[in-house]
Formats: C-alpha cells, sequence, structure tokens
C-alpha cells in the first residue's frame, strides 16, 4: 500500500542517519500521497519502487523466497488497495485524503507486524 511502509518499519530498528532518512522518505510519501498532483501508485516509476521496496524487505525477513513474495505482494496490493480505496471513497462520500490517512494506519500497522 505504501512503498516506505515496509522499510520504515526495518528502519525504526536502526540509528543515525539511515534512520533519519529512511523515516524522512516515508514522512514524505504519507504528504505527498494526500496532494491533488500525486501520480497513482500503479504507474511505472511508482510502482516499480514499491516493487523494489517489498523485494528488498521480503529479501530481510525471508531470502530468495521472501524476495519475490514481498516483490508480488507489492504489485498486487498495490492494484487492489488502489481500488479499494476509490471504491471507498465512491461509497461512503467521503473525501479521498480521509481514506488514504486510514489506509496508512492499516499499512504501517500490517508492515510492523509483517517485520517483527
Amino acid at each position: 500500500m505504501r512503498t516506505f511502509s515496509s522499510p520504515a518499519a526495518f528502519a525504526v530498528r536502526l540509528t543515525g542517519v539511515p534512520r533519519a532518512a529512511v523515516l524522512l522518505a516515508a514522512g514524505g510519501e504519507l504528504v505527498v500521497d494526500k496532494l491533488a498532483f500525486a501520480h497513482p501508485r500503479t504507474e511505472p516509476p511508482a510502482l516499480a519502487g514499491r516493487i523494489a521496496a517489498g523485494g528488498l524487505c521480503g529479501a530481510a525477513i525471508a531470502g530468495r523466497a521472501g524476495a519475490a513474495a514481498g516483490a508480488v505482494a507489492a504489485f498486487v496490493g498495490a492494484h487492489a488497495f488502489m481500488r479499494a480505496r476509490r471504491r471507498i471513497v465512491d461509497a461512503t462520500g467521503l473525501p479521498d485524503p480521509v481514506v488514504a490517512v486510514g489506509e496508512d494506519l492499516l499499512a504501517y500497522t500490517l508492515a510492523a507486524l509483517a517485520t517483527r
């Protein structure tokens, strides 16, 4: 759902510049996603970043099999949760940024659980 959710879950265990850089990037992603000019997560540059992050974090957890699973999950999740977010906005009439905050909470909760 978020490119930096799993990297951020790992980064909280780090110290210094690496931790700050990843957490700053994660925060930036959360802010930019709410802006009107944000590109869809399924466009090639954004999707590639998500797949790479998913693969790297999957590899950190479970080696090659984890890398493949993480990359596939990132691809599927990007498409599935984009559609789910649109459906929730359409069904409830809530503003997209409000639904996006709920999505953020879910993404970071799942990432924290997956990287324990």
